[in-house]
């Protein structure tokens, strides 16, 4: 059975870019609550959820961002990210998250504070809780990158809390300008092994081989 998917994937890939094939991936998290942190900084609310990293955008709500990495079918580009099913609801209480301020480098003083932003206070943010970020080849393993936001502020000074987020990867066929490298059988083994450890759905590795 397993060498019978190999082969259709492979088949696959060589008729992806003559046929117009696209298809779906379906992708599930979910964020525990018990995982959130919330402390005080002034009159701001700052937002610490486990396995996250502050959003970047100067002036925005700094609310925690899950970064994750896909690997794709071979010859196959995202084309659209659609939001399936969420699982939500609404902190109880007040809250103003602290703004997203300027990096500073080590060593370098501490730039003029940046006042919260109106343009994305006055509106719920971010809009979108999944976004594509990037696309692009990892030794020759066709890998993209998606930015998940478990929090959303709404301009009532209300957190909005997604604990399960349910997303669909849409892909469409098309001729990547990807390495196609000749491993052996060992050397195969331990790029997979290292790309594993970073990408989200592991189990389709193999299935998706350059």
């Amino acid at each position: 059975m397993l060498r019978s998917l190999k082969s259709f994937v492979f088949f696959l890939s060589l008729l992806v870019p003559l046929t117009g094939i696209a298809y779906d991936m379906s992708f599930t998290l979910l964020f525990p609550y018990e995982d959130l942190i919330t402390g005080k900084h002034n009159d701001f609310t700052e937002l610490y959820l486990k396995e996250t990293i502050p959003n970047f955008e100067i002036g925005a709500p700094m609310v925690p961002v899950k970064s994750i990495s896909i690997v794709l079918p071979p010859n196959m580009r995202i084309d659209k990210i659609i939001v399936d099913t969420t699982e939500s609801f609404v902190l109880d209480g007040s809250y103003i998250p602290y703004p997203v301020q300027p990096p500073v480098p080590i060593g370098y003083p501490q730039k003029k504070f940046v006042s919260p932003d109106n343009k994305f206070y006055s509106v719920i943010y971010p809009s979108q809780i999944v976004h594509f970020a990037h696309q692009g080849s990892m030794f020759g393993y066709n890998i993209a990158s998606i930015l998940i936001y478990p929090i959303q502020y709404e301009p009532e000074k209300k957190l909005r809390f997604h604990k399960m987020i349910r997303f669909v990867v849409t892909l469409r066929a098309e001729k990547l300008d990807c390495i196609r490298p000749n491993y052996s059988l060992k050397a195969r083994l331990e790029v997979e092994n290292k790309i594993k450890r970073i990408i989200f759905n592991p189990e389709d590795i193999k299935n998706y081989r350059p």
